[in-house]
């Protein structure tokens, strides 16, 4: 397990996990039709856009499996909410679902805290 923070190069790999896990832990909770119609180039689109377009101090970290594919990724960055007393925030956090063990969410949030 590896984790690191993200680059452009990391996009599709995002955008998988974030197509799949979002197929998978949504399912009977989002309807099948709304789920559907996600793409993995719909995804690709809105990472890219993310990564070109991101706030300075935002940041995205991965973890990647012990053949270096991409199981998981958060983003976080500084609050979009001025009234709370917090200065940060957890955007998104996604994890592949044979990844979604504690461990990995633990790193996954150490890696943010770090950078």
């Amino acid at each position: 397990m590896k984790i690191r923070l993200a680059s452009l190069n990391d996009v599709e790999g995002i955008a998988k996990v974030h197509l799949e896990s979002w197929n998978t832990t949504y399912k009977n909770i989002i309807s099948d039709s709304y789920l559907s119609n996600l793409t993995l180039e719909g995804r690709i689109r809105n990472w890219t856009w993310v990564f070109n377009n991101s706030n300075n101090g935002d940041v995205i970290i991965v973890i990647e499996d012990e053949n270096n594919q991409i199981v998981g990724f958060l983003c976080g960055g500084k609050s979009r909410e001025t009234n709370l007393e917090y200065d940060a925030e957890l955007y998104a956090i996604y994890l592949l679902e044979d990844a979604q063990v504690k461990d990995m969410v633990s790193c996954l949030l150490i890696g943010l805290l770090k950078n």
